[in-house]
């Protein structure tokens, strides 16, 4: 067996360091700056709308093979101004994310449909994206 270079080791170590020490300093923010987020948030223009995109999927899994059908859901996005083309590169952005996924290319999926429901707040959203979750796991 081949053992790695020291300077690989070392170069791997310092990165994992810098990006752990990145993730400490963004969780040790004060106060003032989550607030300071929150009342970014609250500058969301009016016709703001809350979506999220579902994928209908199909993967080949199994020995031997069979097709499995699966329901991919996004996260909720805040979007302004939404209109159709919007709507359709927001869908496309989501498709391609999921074929360009591991999981699609290790089980051959494909999206068989898709939709997208738009909400006019995060709550509506986030209450239908939840009944969606709920009524697949049962």
């Amino acid at each position: 067996m081949k053992s790695l270079p020291l300077v690989t080791i070392i170069s791997a170590f310092i990165f994992l360091s810098a990006s752990c020490d990145r993730n400490r300093q963004e969780e040790q923010k004060s106060p003032s700056e989550s607030q300071d987020l929150i009342e970014e948030n609250s500058d969301l223009p009016r016709n703001t709308k809350y979506v999220f995109v579902i994928l209908y999927v199909e993967q080949t899994e199994g020995y031997p093979p069979q097709v499995m059908t699966y329901t991919n859901l996004s996260g909720i996005e805040a979007v302004a101004d939404l209109d159709e083309d919007r709507k359709y590169r927001i869908m496309d952005q989501c498709e391609a994310f999921y074929l360009n996924s591991v999981k699609a290319a290790l089980h051959k999926g494909a999206v068989r449909d898709r939709e997208i429901q738009v909400f006019d707040t995060y709550a509506q959203a986030s209450r239908a994206r939840e009944e969606i979750v709920k009524s697949h796991n049962n």
